[in-house]
């Protein structure tokens, strides 16, 4: 694994830190809480009060949603990917499960703790909130163009398996170097 350092930070999640000054980056990871989280555990419940954001560190994450027709496994996540961006700018029920598929490495940043960063670095927060809007807005993206497709392909009544193939595009799209 690699080591969790500034340097390291930078390089795993570039988008995020090349806007930012030396003294921006270390706010910046200082903002954020490291967990260490074991295999086969819940991360995120869907349905349950969150107002945090995850970024991965290392290992694999299983998301899913329940649906009508049961739970639906919609994406496999990795190192550099974001989780819970809307949650962290809005508190609220989580959309979707997280469940680590191998031990992994998480940095998690509260609400509260983006609200600290904010009034002690408003530059770097409104860097970071930019690029969280901006993987928001990819996700979006990539999920209506695909219905957009396969709506001009099929009849406007969508299977179920075409819903979640749009959401597993909302998180495959999120990683940080998108």
């Amino acid at each position: 694994m690699i080591s969790i350092d500034i340097p390291n930070f930078a390089q795993r999640f570039p988008d995020l830190a090349a806007q930012l000054s030396g003294e921006e980056l270390n706010a910046m990871f200082h903002a954020f809480d490291v967990l260490e989280v074991g295999a086969e555990e819940a991360l995120i419940a869907e349905g349950t009060i969150t107002d945090v954001l995850y970024l991965v560190w290392d290992g694999k994450l299983a998301v899913s949603m329940n649906t009508p027709y049961g739970e639906q496994n919609i994406a496999q996540v990795g190192p550099g990917a974001f989780l819970g961006e809307v949650s962290l700018m809005d508190p609220g029920p989580a959309t979707a499960s997280v469940t680590t598929q191998e031990g992994c490495t998480v940095l998690a940043l509260n609400h509260q703790q983006l609200e600290i960063l904010w009034q002690g670095h408003p530059r770097l927060a409104t860097i970071f909130l930019r690029r969280l809007a901006q993987v928001i807005a990819d996700r979006i993206r990539a999920s209506n163009s695909y219905l957009d497709e396969i709506i001009s392909e099929q009849s406007p009544v969508l299977p179920p398996d075409v819903v979640v193939e749009a959401h597993t595009l909302l998180y495959q799209s999120g990683k940080a170097s998108s």
